[in-house]
Parts: C-alpha cells; structure tokens; sequence
C-alpha cells in the first residue's frame, strides 16, 4: 500500500469515525408546518398544506358532534323519560328520585358550555382560516404560474429569434443539437424543421437528463416503440391513423424512470415540454389554430415524424450536396464549434441577385431570403426587443415566486399557532368531560395514558424541508460585430450566457464563471470584522425578501453588462464594489438561495441514501463527484475553515452550525445535499455530523485540490477557439473591374472566367432570369485598394 492510498484510508475512517460520534437528538430537529408541505412544484405542497387544515378541522367536527349527540340524543332523552315515569309504590319513587339526582350530576348546560361551544367558536375560526387561505394560496399560485408561462413564451420568443438567423440563408443544415448548428463539418441532412428551442445539456426531468441531441433522440425513440398506439376507425385527412392516449405516455414514461415524479403538476409540465418541443402534437383538427393547446392525459396525440425522422437522416452520411448561395458555411477546424453561434454567409453576388427582378429565383430550399445589412439591424433590434422582454417576465416570476413562497410561509406559521390551539382545545374539552363522567361514576373513568390524544403514526405527507423551483434561469444573448475591410463585410457572432442563479455547473465553462462569482462573495462575506454576524448568518433562515431584492439586482447588472465571458464573475465583483446597501445576512442568504436552486443539489442527490447508509465517508464519495462539484465543495470547506481560523473560534463552532437545527427552518445541511423525491426530515440527523466533520476537516480542501487535480491532468483539455460568425458583406464597398497583374508580368495573362448559367427551370411562376449569369466572387480577383 502506498503513502497516499494509507492517507486516504486515514481520512476516511476518522470521518466516518467522527462523523459517528456527533449524534444529533431528535427534539434539535424542528419539524413544524413551516418546513414540512414544501414541494418543488408548490401546488403539492399546497394541496397536503390545505388537506391538513381539513384534517383538523374534521377532528373538531366529529368532537363537536360526538357532544351534540350526547347530550340531544342520550342524556337529554335520558332525563325527560326519567320525569315522565310514574312511581307504582314508595320504593319505585324512592329509586326514580336517586336516578334523576345522579343523573342531575352531568349538567347538559354545562357539557355544552364547557366542551361543545368552544369547540364550535374554534371550528368557525378554523374554518374561515381555511377558506381565507384556500382562496390566497389559490391566487399566489395562479399568479406565479401565469408569470411561469409568460417567463417560457419570452424564452421562447427568444430563441425563435435565434432560430430565425439560425434558419436564414441555409439549404443544408446539420440538426446536432438545438444550440449549436454545426457538426464539425460532417454530412448532414436538410432541415426540414426546427422545433427544437432547447439547450444541451437538457433536462426535461430531475430523473431525465440529456448531454447531447443523439442521446434525447435515442431516448424518444425507445419511448415512441414503447407507447401504444391505437387505431382511428375513421381516417381524418392530414392526421395520421394511429394515436396514443396521454395517460399512455406517462404510463411508459413511469416504465423507463421508475423515480419520475409523478405529481400532477409535474406530469402536465412534462407533457407541454413534449408539445412546445413539437415531439406530439394533438389529435385534433386544432393545427388551424395558432393557439398552442395544453396537455391533458385525457386528449389523445401522435408523434412527430418530421421531428424523430432528424436523427435517422443525420446517422446516414451520404455524398456531399453541393453547396447553395446563402448556406451555413462550416469551419475547417474540427474544434471551432461553440454551442448558441450560427455562421450565415451572405456574399456580395447575394445582393447582385437581390437586386434581379426575380428574386424568387434566388430563394433557397429552406424558403430563406437574402439578408443586407439593414435587414441584420432590423434582427438585431427585435432579438434585443425579445431579451428585454424576458427579462421583465424573469424579474416578475422571482417577485410572484418569493411572494407565493412568503404567503405558504405566512399561513402555515399562523395555522402552526392555531393548531397548538385545537390541540389545546380538544384535550381541554376531553379533560371536563371526564371530570363530569368520574362525579357521576365516583370512579376513574380511563388511566391517564388513556386519556391522551391519538398520535399520528407514519404521516406520508412529510415532504422534508424547503425546496424551490429554479424556474427558468435568465440568460442572454451577446451580439458581436468585427469589420472586415478584406472582405468588405462584417463579421457578427452570438454567444449565450446563463445568470448564474438557478443554472446548472455542469458545463465547464459556465461553472468556473460561477464559481468566480461564488468566491467573490464569499470573500466579501469574509471581510465582515464581526464574527458572530457571520456565525449567526450562516445559522439563520433565508430572508427571502431582501435576497430576491439582491438577485433581481445582480440579474439588472447582467443583462445591462457589455462583457462576453466571465459575465457572472465581473458583474458580480463590480456590483459589490459599488453597492454597500446589502450586509453579511444577505450575501450569505444569496449563497444559501443559489444552492437550494441548483437543479441537482451539490453533492448529487444519486449519493442521498450512501449518507443516510452511512456506509460510506463523505470523501470516499467525492471521487464519483462531477469535477464542478469538488470546486464548489473545496470553496466552501476553505470558507469555514477560514472563519474558524480567522476568529480563532472554538473547534466546534462549526459543527455546532450544522448540528443546531432547534430554532431553525432549513438546517443547514439540507442546502448540500437533497433527495429528489420524498425525503424524511429525520434524516438530516445523519447528514448534519456528516457535513460538519467533511467541511471541518483540514485534509478536506487538500484532498478535493488533488481529485480536481488529477482529472484536469487526465481529462482532454477542449481547444477554445473563436465562434463561428454570421457574415454580411457590405453592399456599398466599391468593386474594381480591373484585374491586378501578376508579379513579373507586364501584362499578366488573360484567364477566361466561364460565365455559370442558371440551371432553375422556367416555369409560369419562375420566368428565366433576364442576364442568366451568377457571379461568383473570389477575393483574389478583387484588386488591393
């Protein structure tokens, strides 16, 4: 065994060790309303919320009625026909007036004054609580859903915009991937169509993730052979024969990911997804409307064959198509690919030919038309128009999201109190009611143990603690413009970039932007002379008020920034070099809020149970971990050792952030590492002292710094290159008729230049050009100014 490989067993049989040792008791970790019906789609969450309520309020109601029908349908009758009989001898009579005496001892009056009536005055409160929060939360959410809808259509708009530079000028173009057009110069097949506006990687679910267009399209294959399909009696004309039901698709659906989250919510977000991607369309004759129909497991559908026969066409590479004026130019290096950039030549014989009287001539096979440089403008202008845009729907979303998320807070912390009431109430009411019972009895009615309220076993609707929807994270598109004076052109590229709250690390480049970001604040938070307001930041829960007001304020900063790389990084170090509105509890809750809206959490949520099983360290674990995530985790392992040592705090401060969880919403821990599905709240009595003695230890950063080491040296190292560029020739650049003579020759030697008629044959609609000529350009042919 080698010196390293005794280290690492070292360090990870301490922490296990350790990590054993720091046991956390169950009363430490609060569970209450607050932190319990909290899902990522909220309306299930909602729902569980409201069904308790109602819950509650029936155990007032059969109370109530168990009272009522005491008294109205037993004691009272009880009484009256006790009145009523008739003594025969005196010791009838004498027996008559000891039972009405003893009976007399339950007072109805009282039993309705002591246990009825204020269980009544409870369930009406309880009942207009509920229906006041039932009507709130009903609203909150029907706001932050029709700004979630608006928030897509704007990214949708979006990229429709970048589709329509995409789809300019091309005959031929590979469908690699949505965000990238090019395929490193590989055959590929037309374009037929162009539904796709997502970005690869792509995650359509928690469970369903995508690096590459192939793999999605495999995917939809193998569910498309899966889903049955049923036959039409009656054939309606531009519909296919056979359909399938929605409930079909997410039957199989289920099959391929057992783990799919299988809420209403999210089944209906993945059927749209389908729909806005053109996957499957309805079965209905609504394709005359340009209305975007919703799924619905009921409706039926059927697949898009233009859409799943793209991955078929792009596997055959067959010969060479000759290129057509107008089309996507490939680059010659294999590694000038960038993903969001698109490369459109339009030469300046484009423009001769515009100028034609018959310019439908000129018209590729995509139907595309020629592009000068006023019509750029005019696309650049409606892109930018688009991006504004998306960004005010983005800024909405988080304002409705934090106030949806505020009132959920709101209602279920009153109802937290209200609840302990009932509980009160109805033991209160349990309690006089027994005391009456034992006077008439003059003995123990039931043993104390007895006489205590039912305890609800396994409760199935713990969801755990907060989650939150990463929405739809903002990004932008960057237009760039280079002259050309060679050429007489210019060159434009567009590059995309992602705010870096809510976005995914797994892209390389987008991570390290993020973890620039990340470590500025971090640093910022380390200047603070004031150790306790550290301390007490990182401990407390998220005010998600003043921390949306910072996001929205740092997305106002990125979509105004002029810089094309490193966006996140830069504008997040000139904001807090110009802004001290915002203290240390904002800055750490910002941190805290872009975990809890990674779209996997970091420490990936496929290694949840190996902690809960504690069968395995922390930093046995890192290895399986994406190199993004040991960056992140070693930044913020150096964060609290840093705090610890800066403040000289005592050993277990630390711990004591992780393990401290009695006065607090979210723990802590709860922001590294979350289940995806259901979780159970008790569980992060075994992640706590796991993370703490992780972060704490000083053989941490060192071990994480060789892992991320190691798989740098190891890993191909990807050649940045420039993107690929949109070309507009300029049409006003003057064009010499003289040819420049070779070198050494006084009069240069005449090369015939063949004149290329057009091969379009004429029809009505089509007349033969008047001149018949193309006129290719060579820049050799054009002499130097």
């Amino acid at each position: 065994m080698s010196v390293k490989e005794h280290n690492e067993e070292d360090i990870i049989g301490d922490e296990l060790q350790n990590s054993r040792q720091l046991s956390i008791d169950c009363d430490s970790v609060k569970i209450s309303l607050r932190n319990t019906y909290w899902t990522k789609d909220y309306t299930t969450g909602i729902k569980l919320f409201i069904k308790h309520m109602k819950r509650e309020n029936d155990l007032l109601i059969k109370d109530i009625k168990f009272y009522n029908d005491f008294v109205n349908k037993f004691w009272k009758p009880t009484l009256n026909n006790l009145q009523k009989m008739e003594a025969t001898n005196s010791m009838n009579s004498r027996l008559l007036e000891v039972m009405s005496k003893q009976f007399n001892i339950i007072s109805t009056e009282q039993v309705e004054r002591d246990c009825k009536i204020p269980l009544q005055e409870l369930r009406d409160l309880n009942e207009s609580f509920l229906r006041e929060a039932e009507n709130d939360l009903s609203s909150r959410y029907s706001a932050y859903i029709k700004d979630l809808v608006a928030a897509k259509e704007a990214l949708i708009g979006c990229e429709k915009r970048v589709q329509s530079i995409y789809k300019l000028k091309k005959a031929n173009t590979p469908v690699e991937n949505s965000s990238s057009v090019f395929d490193n110069g590989k055959d590929s097949a037309p374009l037929t169509r162009l539904n796709f506006v997502c970005e690869f990687p792509y995650t359509l679910d928690e469970r369903l993730k995508f690096e590459d267009c192939d793999q999605f399209m495999s995917f939809l294959q193998t569910l498309k052979g899966k889903v049955i399909l049923e036959k039409s009696v009656f054939s309606v004309p531009g519909l296919p024969n056979q359909s399938f039901q929605g409930r079909s698709l997410i039957k199989e659906l289920k099959k391929l990911e057992p783990r799919l989250n299988l809420s209403l919510f999210n089944i209906d977000r993945i059927g749209n997804e389908f729909i806005q991607l053109g996957i499957i369309q309805e079965y209905s004759l609504s394709f005359y409307s340009s209305k975007v129909s919703q799924f619905d497991q009921e409706k039926y559908y059927y697949w898009n064959s233009e859409v799943l026969a793209t991955q078929g066409s792009n596997g055959n590479a067959g010969n060479r198509k000759k290129k057509s004026y107008g089309e996507l130019t490939h680059s010659d290096n294999e590694h000038e690919e960038k993903p969001n950039v698109s490369s459109i030549k339009t030469s300046i014989s484009d423009w001769i030919r515009k100028v034609s009287q018959h310019d439908n001539d000129d018209c590729d096979a995509a139907g595309s038309t020629d592009m000068n440089k006023n019509e750029w403008k005019s696309l650049k202008q409606q892109l930018e128009s688009s991006q504004d845009i998306f960004f005010s729907k983005c800024c909405q979303l988080e304002y409705s999201k934090v106030q949806l998320e505020k009132t959920i807070y709101d209602y279920c912390k009153n109802y937290s109190k209200m609840e302990d009431g009932i509980k009160r109430a109805l033991e209160s009411s349990n309690m006089m009611f027994q005391q009456k019972c034992e006077k008439f009895t003059d003995s123990p009615v039931c043993s104390l143990q007895e006489a205590q309220l039912p305890q609800e076993t396994a409760n199935a609707d713990v969801r755990g603690f907060f989650l939150r929807d990463n929405g739809i994270p903002f990004r932008r598109w960057n237009i760039l413009e280079a002259s050309d004076p060679v050429d007489a052109c210019k060159e434009i590229s567009i590059k995309s970039e992602k705010f870096f709250c809510g976005s995914e690390i797994n892209n390389e480049l987008a991570a390290l932007d993020t973890l620039g970001a990340i470590k500025i604040i971090l640093r910022q938070i380390e200047k603070e002379p004031n150790a306790n307001k550290v301390i007490q930041s990182w401990h407390r829960d998220i005010d998600f008020v003043r921390v949306s007001n910072l996001k929205r304020d740092l997305l106002g900063e990125f979509k105004g920034s002029k810089t094309t790389e490193n966006t996140n990084s830069i504008i997040t170090a000139h904001f807090f070099e110009n802004s001290h509105s915002y203290v240390t509890n904002d800055l750490v809750g910002l941190i805290k809020l872009w975990l809890l809206e990674l779209p996997d959490s970091l420490i990936p949520s496929n290694h949840y149970d190996d902690l809960i099983k504690a069968e395995k360290s922390l930093t046995s674990l890192c290895e399986q971990f994406p190199t993004s995530s040991l960056r992140f985790l070693q930044e913020l392992a150096n964060h609290f050792q840093l705090i610890n040592s800066k403040y000289s705090l005592p050993p277990q401060t630390i711990q004591d952030l992780f393990r401290d969880n009695s006065d607090i919403d979210i723990p802590l821990a709860h922001h590294f590492v979350r289940r995806t599905g259901l979780q159970n709240p008790i569980d992060i009595k075994i992640l706590s002292p796991t993370l703490s003695t992780f972060f704490i230890n000083e053989r941490t950063v060192e071990t994480l710094q060789t892992l991320i080491a190691n798989r740098i040296t190891t890993a191909t190292t990807a050649t940045l290159t420039e993107p690929p560029t949109i070309i507009i020739k300029d049409t006003t650049a003057p064009i010499h008729s003289t040819p420049k003579p070779p070198p050494n020759d006084k009069d240069g030697h005449f090369i015939p230049r063949p004149f290329k008629t057009s091969s379009t044959p004429t029809t009505p609609e089509r007349p033969k050009r008047k001149s018949g000529l193309f006129l290719p350009i060579n820049v050799n042919d054009v002499p130097s100014t």
